[in-house]
């Protein structure tokens, strides 16, 4: 089976370890200072043997993505040389759905084996399954005769939501809410490419002294400060569409008509969202045309987000 890869995954809870060049397998440690029951050590071993074949030590872990997309990737960790040598770190290698790519994490040495810190990498998920592999100490070869054997016991490893830059498809919302019996938000597929993706969140009308029907989006921002919101939308009729973050308070942002259903144009706006997660709600309205032939609702296709530096 494979688990939803946005939020928290044990170490010690993996699909499997494969031992590679570590002199034992791996070791599962029960420890209440670490998160969940514990950790996993004897991961630890050199990238790569006299042949430049892979001797790495590591866990797998199956994760089962909703939505394709650049990911913020934070393991957490202890590390220790066998000289207590703070000047010599060590890699993390992480590697995505096999093969020999992989990607080296630079970490520190910490204070104790109890003293756990994060480091961080962005990854990219394909939509759907797959696997992810995070090595122990991978070991580094320093010069000199001193031993400086590296040692990493694995806490955990988080992913984020999708990162906050770039496109946002609107069909794949995490949360909705305010749906009627009769009026509904419906994803529909386009079919002609005319909507990015061939697809379409359709929002119906939200009137001012209603509550909104919306749906809600989770990203992660790396940097706080402003951000470049543009949303993508198809509507026959002018209207609004509402933005929020969070807790904030709903921000209309008028949608020219688009002539015909099949028609797209983008509006534009400033946001501001603190470092870390964050939820974007948008709604929308249709306020001209005949509302006695007409349903009252808005195509929204997709949303980009740029930080303004």
């Amino acid at each position: 089976s494979y688990y939803l890869a946005e939020g928290r995954h044990e170490a010690e809870y993996s699909d499997s370890y494969t031992q590679g060049g570590a002199s034992d397998k791996a070791k599962v440690v029960t420890n209440k200072n670490f998160s969940g029951s514990g950790y996993v050590g004897n991961l630890n071993s050199y990238p790569m043997g006299d042949k430049g074949e892979n001797t790495r030590s590591y866990l797998t872990q199956k994760l089962y993505a909703e939505r394709p997309g650049k990911y913020l990737l934070t393991i957490g960790y202890v590390y220790r040389n066998s000289s207590g040598d703070d000047s010599k770190p060590t890699n993390i290698d992480v590697r995505l759905n096999g093969g020999d790519s992989w990607k080296s994490v630079t970490v520190n040495q910490t204070k104790d084996f109890n003293d756990v810190r994060e480091v961080s990498a962005v990854i990219e998920l394909k939509r759907g399954e797959n696997t992810i592999d995070i090595t122990g100490a991978s070991n580094i070869k320093y010069a000199g005769e001193k031993d400086y054997w590296q040692q990493i016991n694995l806490d955990y490893f988080d992913i984020s939501s999708p990162l906050a830059e770039g496109r946002h498809e609107a069909e794949e919302y995490h949360e909705s809410g305010k749906k009627t019996e009769n009026k509904q938000y419906e994803i529909k597929d386009n079919g002609r490419d005319i909507y990015s993706g061939s697809k379409y969140a359709t929002i119906w009308n939200t009137l001012t002294n209603e509550e909104h029907e919306y749906l809600g989006y989770k990203v992660y921002a790396q940097h706080a400060g402003k951000y470049k919101l543009a949303v993508t939308y198809g509507t026959k009729y002018g209207g609004d569409i509402f933005v929020k973050i969070g807790n904030g308070t709903w921000k209309p942002l008028s949608t020219p008509r688009t002539r015909e259903w099949d028609e797209v144009n983008t509006v534009e706006m400033d946001i501001t969202l603190p470092k870390g997660e964050n939820t974007i709600y948008i709604a929308g309205r249709q306020t001209t045309g005949d509302k006695k032939r007409y349903e009252e609702y808005i195509n929204i296709d997709c949303f980009e987000l740029k930080r303004q530096v």
